[in-house]
């Protein structure tokens, strides 16, 4: 017997009357994706690659909000084997890509992705960028026996939604197929917070690098 429950990830309705009607009673609002009975799906892969030929694709955003990645090793690491401070730079590049909560590769060109940025970009007015590589040059000082590097915080930004996806004819049995649940997150472009950091050298570090 069919499962009265609904999956976890995607739901369907049972004809197009019926997921016209649950997305008539949506409207334009930022509600929860709608539910229906499900006994067999494509897989949320297989929708999210079918928007690039259905009839209609569109992505309802629910929340969006900016927060700053863990911070993170860039760059090279210097070490001071001499008795001064050692006052230089340390040129870095850090490149940060999109990932989203159901495993689905975020390529260049893929239309359920265009569809996801072109809707962030109208309803919040910020873009949003599959991929950013950020580089710069960093002042740090390094004292002697110490270890010194650059950690960097990324500047990122998250969207949670769901998607519509109409067909003319059916697929898995059904006009009107939804992948509910969407997340998405990725770099915003800015900088982030950028920091040098250092610590004393452990007895092997002096000893394979400094020869101590």
């Amino acid at each position: 017997m069919p499962s009265t429950r609904p999956k976890p990830d995607f739901v369907k309705p049972m004809s197009r009357m019926a997921g016209a009607a649950a997305a008539l009673a949506l409207g334009a609002s930022l509600m929860a994706a709608p539910q229906a009975v499900a006994d067999s799906d494509p897989g949320v892969r297989n929708l999210l690659q079918a928007c690039s030929w259905a009839d209609v694709c569109e992505f309802h955003p629910q929340q969006y909000w900016t927060y700053l990645g863990p911070a993170h090793h860039v760059g090279e690491s210097l070490y001071n084997c001499g008795h001064n401070t050692n006052s230089t730079s340390i040129a870095w590049s850090d490149t940060t890509g999109s990932s989203n909560s159901v495993g689905v590769s975020i390529s260049q060109g893929a239309k359920f992705a265009d569809v996801f940025e072109t809707e962030i970009q109208v309803t919040y007015s910020h873009t949003w960028l599959k991929q950013h590589t950020q580089s710069q040059t960093t002042n740090i000082n390094v004292s002697p026996g110490w270890k010194g590097w650059i950690e960097r915080s990324t500047a990122k930004q998250q969207a949670t939604g769901w998607y519509e996806i109409h067909f003319g004819k059916r697929y898995y049995g059904h006009y009107i197929w939804y992948v509910r649940n969407y997340k998405e997150s990725g770099p915003t472009g800015a900088p982030g917070v950028v920091a040098p950091r250092d610590t004393q050298m452990n007895s092997s570090e002096l000893h394979s690098i400094c020869h101590r």
